[in-house]
């Protein structure tokens, strides 16, 4: 393929997440008005746009700029308040917080989410992808709640994304116990 052929899948792929996040939180829509997608029909939609991204060929040709659009779509995910959307947002920062720029809006959703939601399957995601944001507010939460998580699996994950960020030591590990 071509250059321009690959500058063109990677623009189709950035407004198919785009239509995804405008036909889901609707800028024309009243606020009150639900989506009349599932959360199955909208994960698969997310889903099959990361899976286009991650072809090396369409990744290569992503500019700066379509990456902050597709980071700024996943801001509006996130505060959409339907699940489907901010789990598959979720999922999206994790494999490509390296190439997104996140905002402290998108952050604090994130904490919102980490703090609030009633799953900690969930919860251990939204601290994952805090991780990944890097944001300095976002980790330094992290590792002010720690020792207040109730939940064992969610106080390690927020460990290990802390020692994965060179947040806080772990320690020598110890050998043969």
């Amino acid at each position: 393929m071509n250059t321009n052929a690959h500058t063109s899948i990677a623009r189709r792929t950035l407004l198919t997440l785009a239509l995804l996040v405008t036909l889901t939180i609707g800028a024309s829509t009243p606020a009150t008005a639900q989506p009349s997608f599932s959360d199955e029909d909208l994960g698969q939609l997310i889903e099959a746009t990361g899976q286009r991204l991650n072809q090396p060929e369409v990744r290569a040709h992503v500019t700066r700029a379509q990456w902050d659009t597709f980071g700024d779509n996943l801001e509006k995910a996130l505060a959409c308040g339907h699940e489907g959307v901010q789990q598959s947002a979720l999922r999206m920062i994790i494999f490509y917080g390296d190439n997104l720029s996140i905002s402290r809006t998108g952050v604090h959703e994130t904490v919102r989410i980490y703090r609030d939601h009633d799953d900690d399957r969930v919860r251990r995601m939204a601290v994952v992808a805090l991780g990944k944001i890097k944001d300095p507010w976002g980790l330094d939460m992290l590792k002010r709640s720690a020792r207040f998580e109730k939940s064992p699996g969610v106080r390690h994950t927020i460990q290990a994304v802390l020692a994965e960020s060179s947040t806080i030591d772990l320690g020598p590990a110890k050998v043969g116990l």
